[in-house]
This record gives C-alpha cells, sequence and structure tokens, in this order.
C-alpha cells in the first residue's frame, strides 16, 4: 500500500511538473513575416534586394536571440533534451529560409553591379571615341600629336577593358566561394541531423537496456 502511495504521489509531481514547463514559442522563431515579405522570384529591385538582406539581418538577430533564451529555459523542463531539439530545429528551418532569400538577393545585387559598370565604361569609351576640339597646334608642336593623342586614348581604352574584365573576374569569383560556403553550411546542418539522429538512437537505447532490467528485477 505504502508502495502505491509513493508511487501516485511521484505521477502527481511529475504532472504538476509538466504543468508548469517552460514551452519554447516556436512560432516565434519560425517568424513568418520577412519570409512571406520576400518569397522567391519577387525581389526585382535592387531596392528591394538591398532592403531584403536589410530584413533578414535584423530578423536572423532576434531568432539568434529568441533561440538562445528559450535553450536555456528548457533546463528548467523534465525532457530538458525533446525541448532543446524542438527549439534547434525550428531554428534550422528558419534559417534556410532566410538562406534562400538572402542568395536571391545578393544574385541580382551582383546582376546590377555588372550592369553599372557595364554602362559606366560605355559611357567612358563614348567619350574617348569623341572627336577632340579643333585646337591650333601649339607652335613646335610635331604634326603627329594627333596620332599620338589617338593611340592614347586607344591606350587609356585597352586599360579600362582590362580593369573591366579583371572586376568581372573578381565577381565570379567571390559568387563561386558564396556558392561553396552555401554547400559547406549545407553539409554542416546536414551533419548535425545525423549527429542528432545518433544520439537519439542511444538514448532509444539505454532507455530500452534500463526498462529491460528493470523488467528482470522485478521478475526477481
Amino acid at each position: 500500500m505504502k508502495t502505491f502511495r509513493t508511487a501516485v504521489l511521484a505521477l502527481v509531481g511529475t504532472f504538476s511538473i509538466s504543468a508548469f514547463a517552460f514551452d519554447p514559442d516556436i512560432a516565434a522563431i519560425e517568424d513568418q513575416t520577412v519570409i512571406n515579405r520576400f518569397p522567391a522570384g519577387s525581389i526585382v529591385t535592387r531596392e528591394k534586394a538591398d532592403r531584403a538582406l536589410e530584413e533578414v539581418r535584423r530578423a536572423r538577430g532576434k531568432m539568434d536571440e529568441l533561440a538562445d533564451y528559450s535553450t536555456r529555459r528548457c533546463s528548467e523542463n523534465f525532457l530538458v533534451n525533446n525541448c532543446i531539439e524542438k527549439v534547434r530545429k525550428a531554428k534550422m528551418r528558419q534559417d534556410r529560409k532566410f538562406l534562400a532569400i538572402e542568395t536571391e538577393a545578393r544574385k541580382f545585387v551582383r546582376k546590377d553591379e555588372a550592369q553599372i559598370e557595364r554602362e559606366k565604361q560605355a559611357e567612358r569609351d563614348r567619350k574617348a571615341a569623341e572627336p577632340p576640339n579643333r585646337i591650333e597646334p601649339a607652335k613646335g608642336r610635331p604634326a603627329n600629336a594627333a596620332q599620338e593623342t589617338a593611340a592614347k586614348n586607344r591606350q587609356a581604352r585597352k586599360q579600362r577593358s582590362l580593369e573591366v574584365k579583371e572586376r568581372q573576374a573578381e565577381a565570379l569569383e567571390k559568387a563561386s566561394l558564396e556558392d561553396v560556403k552555401r554547400a559547406e553550411y549545407e553539409e554542416k546542418l546536414k551533419q548535425q541531423e545525423i549527429r542528432r539522429q545518433q544520439r537519439e538512437a542511444k538514448v532509444k537505447a539505454r532507455a530500452a537496456e534500463r526498462a529491460k532490467k528493470a523488467q528482470q528485477a522485478q521478475k526477481k
């Protein structure tokens, strides 16, 4: 009878703890405000691309703060690991959505910057191709001065063209590095998920082993 009463009291205590356990605000961690504002394919202007990057930066900061706070509060729960895992998964899902918006916005920014540079180069080429104002040659000026000026203009255009190509190459290299970083990040998330599954399997195995030992002890 005493054993039964002890078990009942323990069960009531467990329910009481569960009733007042911390419940992480998953909806707040996965706030859809920014996600809905910039759906896939909606970034079609430079202004919107810049705004998307800034809003994602602020939203990610808020998400990190809330996730960190929730993870600390999870220690108050009876099922600590389950609470922490809910927060971790929510943060991972939200971060993937943020990453998709950032990727689309950065791609548009690179495209816009390349277009601006092309327009600037075209304007420089146009000015360089304009005939110089007719000026009476200075006394003692060589007869081939016009040819020398034209040669200098051609050299200047060639140099500017090389500079544009170098900047374009740098932009492509930067884009490639971002792709590599994004792939590394996705791989990191994948490995985290694998380790989580392995931890869960170990926890289940230990729980099963404890249950088995408990049953054997009862039989004795």
